[in-house]
This record gives C-alpha cells, sequence and structure tokens, in this order.
C-alpha cells in the first residue's frame, strides 16, 4: 500500500564519539516495539560474504524500519528511515549518502559540550541546505545543555529551546514541554504519552521560558506576530511556525533528554515528524550532461531518478538499496546506470527488508527506499534512471 509521502521521513542522526548516539535510536524505537536491522556502508564495493570492514573504513550506518501507526491516528501509516552517521571529520567523501536523508538530528553531549569535529560535521549539514533537531543527550549526568545548545550559533542558526529539564544529574525526572505546557517524565507507556501537570515548583520558570520561546518565534515569523495581536495562538499553529523555522534554517529546535533513562524520547519521535521535513519539502539537484542544474523534486509523475547508497549481499542474494528522489520504480522496469555507461539493469524483484523478514513491493515512489535483488553491477552513489535523461549529482 502506497504511504501519503507527507507522512514518510527519511531522517539521519549525528553526533561526536561518545554522545550516546546508538543508545538514542535503541531507546527512541523500543518504546514503540519498531523492529530495526543495522547496516553497514563501507569502502568495500560489493561487499563479498563474511568480510567485516574495520572500523574507521564504515560511513553509515542505516536503520530502515517498517511502517508505524500512532494510537491517536488508526488506520493511518507512517514510515520513517533512520540513518546513523558515525562521527567523522568531513561528509564530503559520502555525498552520497548524506544525500539519501531529508532531515538529521544533532545529538549532543550536555556533559562534555560541542567539539570541533561535531561542528565540521554540522557545517556539512549547513552547506547541504539540511534542516536538523538538536537533542542534548545525558542530562541523567551533571553538565550544561545550555552551552552546549548554544554552539549551534556557530552554524549560523539560532537555538529554539522547546523544553527545559525537571532537575538534573542524579535527580533529573523528565523534561517540561514548553508548547504544549506539560511534563513528561517517562513515556514510554501509552498512559504517559500525554504528560502531566506541570510540577508546582516549575510552574513559574516554565512560564518565563515559554515567553522567551515566543519571543524568538515573533522574530522570526510575522505572521504569527500578527496573529497575536487578535487571539490566543494555539498548539497547532505554534508547531507549524516551529515547523517553518526550521525548514526555513531560521531556528534549530532543541530537545532534551537521556537515551539511557529512557527520558524525553517520545518527544523527540513527534518532533521528528512534527518540525522536520518530509521528502517534498527538501530537493536535491542533479546536472544533465550539459551541466545545466536541475531541481529533483519528489513528484512520482515525473521521470524516474534514484541513486545506489548500499549494498548487501545478505539471506536473500546481492540486494542494492536504492533512494528515489523522483518518479516511481515499477517491478521488472528496465532502469539505466547514468555512472556506469548508460547500462541497462532490469528490476526484477523490488523488496522492503526488515530483520528477520523480507517484503515484495510491485512498485516504489519517490521519497521510499527500496532494496533490488541481482542488482550486483552497479557502485555506491551511481545513479539510476528511466533512459530519458541522464544525470550526475554533484558530492555535498
Amino acid at each position: 500500500m502506497a504511504i501519503n509521502t507527507k507522512l514518510k521521513r527519511n531522517i539521519g542522526f549525528i553526533s561526536d564519539r561518545g554522545a550516546g548516539k546508538t543508545t538514542l535510536i535503541e531507546a527512541v524505537t523500543h518504546p514503540i516495539e519498531m523492529r530495526w536491522k543495522k547496516y553497514e556502508v563501507t569502502t568495500r564495493n560489493p561487499p563479498t560474504p563474511g568480510w567485516v570492514a574495520p572500523p574507521k573504513e564504515n560511513k553509515t550506518v542505516v536503520l530502515p524500519n517498517p511502517l508505524y501507526t500512532p494510537d491517536d491516528m488508526p488506520g493511518i501509516n507512517k514510515d520513517i528511515n533512520l540513518f546513523e552517521f558515525p562521527y567523522r571529520r568531513s561528509f564530503r567523501g559520502e555525498g552520497f549518502s548524506l544525500r539519501v536523508v531529508d532531515g538529521a538530528v544533532l545529538v549532543l553531549d550536555s556533559l562534555t559540550g560541542v567539539c570541533p569535529v561535531l561542528l565540521k560535521c554540522a557545517r556539512q549539514l549547513q552547506h547541504a541546505q539540511m534542516p536538523y533537531l538538536a537533542f542534548c543527550n545525558k542530562l541523567d549526568l551533571i553538565g550544561n545543555y545550555q552551552r552546549a545548545a548554544t554552539a549551534i550559533k556557530e552554524l549560523g542558526r539560532k537555538p529554539l529551546h522547546l523544553q527545559i529539564p525537571i532537575y538534573s544529574g542524579d535527580q533529573f525526572r523528565g523534561v517540561i514541554d514548553l508548547i504544549k505546557r506539560r511534563a513528561y517524565f517517562n513515556g514510554e507507556t501509552d498512559e504517559e504519552a500525554h504528560g502531566e501537570e506541570i510540577p508546582r515548583e516549575f510552574a513559574e520558570e516554565a512560564e518565563k521560558h515559554r515567553r522567551e520561546l515566543m519571543i524568538v518565534l515573533f522574530d522570526s515569523d510575522g505572521a504569527l506576530r500578527r496573529t497575536s495581536s487578535e487571539r490566543e495562538i494555539s498548539e497547532a499553529e505554534l508547531k507549524a511556525a516551529v515547523r517553518r523555522a526550521c525548514i526555513k534554517l531560521r531556528l534549530t529546535p532543541v530537545l532534551l533528554g537521556s537515551a539511557l533513562d529512557k527520558k524525553g524520547l517520545r518527544l523527540l519521535w513527534e518532533a521528528m515528524f512534527d518540525y522536520l521535513p518530509d521528502p517534498t519539502e527538501f530537493s536535491n539537484t542533479a546536472y544533465d550532461q550539459s551541466r545545466a542544474k536541475t531541481a529533483l523534486t519528489c513528484d512520482p509523475n515525473k521521470l524516474f531518478v534514484g541513486q545506489v547508497f548500499y549494498w548487501e549481499d545478505g539471506l536473500w542474494g546481492m540486494i542494492a538499496y536504492v533512494r528515489i528522489y523522483q518518479g516511481q520504480l515499477r517491478r521488472g522496469d528496465v532502469i539505466v546506470n547514468c555512472s556506469a555507461g548508460n547500462k541497462e539493469l532490469k528490476a526484477k524483484r523490488l523488496v522492503k527488508v526488515l530483520p528477520n523478514e523480507m517484503h515484495d513491493l510491485t512498485e516504489a515512489f519517490a521519497g521510499d527506499i527500496v532494496g533490488i535483488l541481482g542488482a550486483d553491477e552497479c557502485s555506491l552513489g551511481d545513479i539510476f534512471t528511466d533512459g530519458t535523461v541522464h544525470y550526475t549529482m554533484k558530492v555535498t
């Protein structure tokens, strides 16, 4: 069943070494019972059975996951693919991997702050004009999350604090959402998903920070400021304003929590859908044979353009994972590898791979990530089209 593109997300997690990024991804998927599998993109192409690359050769870890239906949206599917990028000095060498995602989550260590390596990685996101959230992790340890979040200013974006902690260090109990005006302590169960009343001792501080949040939003969104002069602004309008500011690269929403204690994770999950762009809101650039620039839009009715970002030689044979930027791909279609002398490839079998099972697909659309079985003569970063156009993509 095709999913509304507005309900799809392709999100990358980026952090410095030791910031708890992998723990965060495992924790954020565990409470909602999502199944996920780890894939490693290496410099070896294609990978041979049983070959294990040294850790320094790993470029990105991809975590495709199944459809998720929230409890409050019965019958409506949301599809999210999470990509874990290890700490590196630069993403320029693997620009094709960075282009797989439409948004990112920058995981900050509130204990040690932000190091120059992470700032350089974040500047690559700025270079790619990619919206991202900041998640200050490890609030269960004594640290200064405000100092870590303030480092975002060095990237030319203003941090927007959406939450404040309920105590910190060993006493860390949860977070207060300034937009919802609710306190969240764990949020792992359905009963805790809606939050609780803000504790009395934090009510005044929460209102103070909420006023500061509103001032920052008013400065970046004139429409919201005009609306506030007429009536009280609703929660949905505030979220829409945060989303506009994030996608337009004006503000970076900052969230708090602890991956180890599983606090603030449900709010992070919601924020990825509320504030980060769907595939239709983030476009990539391709170049034709005359070096003319062309914007790839997430439109299933346009010519097919996709890119290989990972190889796997697993239980079902050689699978090439392709991010579809525009158009659609049907089982049995013949596509052309523009990066390998226009070599033709027949997509005999399209699949979506889960940890212990594989689902056959009859078609895939723009914004999807799909596996092609039997595509053993292509390389990482290769561009596929339907043959009517021949594109290449500049490494970001």
